[in-house]
C-alpha cells in the first residue's frame, strides 16, 4: 500500500447481481492476499473486472454462464469509447486473468472466449514530457513564496525526479554522508524495495536544516499531514498546480505534473553522457524498455552524434564513393 495515497475501501455495490459480486470480491481477496502485487496496481485493473460485471448484472447474466458472444458484444460496447489500443489490450489482458481465476476455482470448465483474438496491435509512442529549463528556473525563482516543506518537496523533484509518492514518505534517517559524497535513501513504495542515489551537497544542507529545526526524529515522515501520517500526495499535486496557475508561470500555460520531472531528470542524465543502464539504475527500474520511456529528445541526440560521426575524416558518404568497379560505370 502507497501510504501517501492509501486506500481503506473497496467497493463492490454496483455490480448489482449478488452473484457476480460474491465472485468479484473472492477475486479481489486473492489479488489482495495472495498475488503480492501493490494495491494501486490491484485497484487499477479491478475496475476493468468491475466494469465487466456491472455490464453483465445489467443484464441479468450470471459471469457463470457467460458465452463468447455476450463477451464479444461487451467489447464492441467499450470500443465506442474510442479508447487507445494500449488500454483496450489491458482489458483483454483483465478479462483473461479474471477468467482463468473462475476456471482454477473450479466455478467455470473454460474460458469462454479466446483472448489473443482480439488484442490489438500497439504502436509505441514516446511523448516528451521533460520540463523546459526556462520553467524550471522559473519556478525556482518563485520557489520562496511557498510553506517551506512544499519547497522541499518540490526540490526532491526538480534534483532527484523521484516519484511523488516517494517524496510524501522519506523519513528522517533518509540521508547521509559516506566519505566525501552525500546520499539519500529511498523506499520504492511501486517497486517495493530500498534504492541509494548521490544527491547535492545543497540539497543535503537544505533537508539537514529542516530536519533540526522541526526535530524530525529518525523514523519521522519528514512531511506530514494534519493527522502525522505521512504528506498525500494527491494534496501535493493540487497545491503545485495551484501555486503555478496564481503565479501563471509559463504564462500560465505550465501544468504542474510531479512524474514529468523523472522524464527530466532522466534526459539531462542521458544527454551529459549516462548510459542507459545508469540511468535505469538510477531511476530503480526493472527493465531498460521502462527506462527508455523517460529519456526525451532522443532524435536531438542521434542527430549530433549522426553530425558528429560524419565531420571525422573518413566518415563522409562521398569520400567512400569509388568509381569504376565490377558493377560501376
Amino acid at each position: 500500500m502507497n501510504p501517501s495515497s492509501a486506500v481503506s475501501t473497496i467497493s463492490f455495490k454496483e455490480i448489482t447481481l449478488p452473484e457476480n459480486r460474491a465472485y468479484a470480491k473472492e477475486y479481489m481477496k486473492y489479488q489482495v492476499g495472495v498475488t503480492g502485487q501493490a494495491l494501486g496496481t490491484i485497484l487499477t485493473r479491478y475496475t476493468l473486472i468491475q466494469r465487466f460485471l456491472i455490464w453483465l448484472s445489467d443484464q441479468k447474466q450470471n459471469v457463470c454462464g457467460c458465452t463468447q458472444q455476450q463477451v464479444e458484444d461487451y467489447l464492441d460496447e467499450i470500443q465506442e469509447d474510442g479508447m487507445t489500443d494500449k488500454f483496450f489490450n489491458s482489458h483483454i489482458s483483465g478479462l483473461k486473468n479474471f477468467f482463468w481465476f473462475m476456471v482454477a476455482h473450479g466455478h467455470m470448465k473454460r474460458i469462454p472466449f479466446q483472448p489473443e483474438f482480439y488484442q490489438r496491435k500497439e504502436i509505441p509512442q514516446h511523448h516528451d514530457r521533460s520540463v523546459s529549463p526556462e520553467v524550471c528556473e522559473e519556478v525556482l525563482g518563485k520557489l520562496h513564496l511557498l510553506p517551506e516543506h512544499l519547497r522541499c518537496m518540490y526540490l526532491h523533484l526538480w534534483c532527484l525526479g523521484l516519484r511523488i509518492s516517494e517524496v510524501c514518505t522519506l523519513k528522517g534517517n533518509a540521508y547521509y554522508r559516506q566519505n566525501q559524497d552525500t546520499w539519500i535513501q529511498v523506499y520504492q513504495v511501486k517497486m517495493k524495495n530500498y534504492k541509494r542515489i548521490p544527491i547535492s551537497e545543497g540539497l543535503y544542507k537544505i533537508m539537514q536544516v529542516y530536519i533540526k529545526h522541526r526535530n524530525i526524529g529518525p523514523d519521522d515522515y519528514l512531511f506530514t499531514n494534519r493527522n502525522g501520517g505521512p504528506y498525500r500526495s494527491a494534496t501535493f499535486r493540487q497545491q503545485m498546480k495551484k501555486f503555478c496557475q496564481e503565479q501563471e508561470i509559463d504564462g500560465g500555460e505550465y501544468l504542474f505534473k510531479s512524474h514529468d520531472y523523472r522524464h527530466t531528470v532522466a534526459t539531462m542524465l542521458y544527454d551529459n553522457g549516462v548510459s542507459i543502464q545508469g540511468v535505469r539504475d538510477y531511476l530503480g527500474h526493472d527493465y531498460l524498455e521502462m527506462t527508455e520511456q523517460y529519456i526525451d529528445y532522443m532524435p536531438k541526440k542521434i542527430a549530433r552524434a549522426n553530425d558528429a560521426f560524419f565531420e571525422k575524416p573518413g566518415n563522409s558518404l562521398a569520400a567512400n564513393l569509388k568509381k569504376g568497379g565490377k558493377y560501376g560505370k
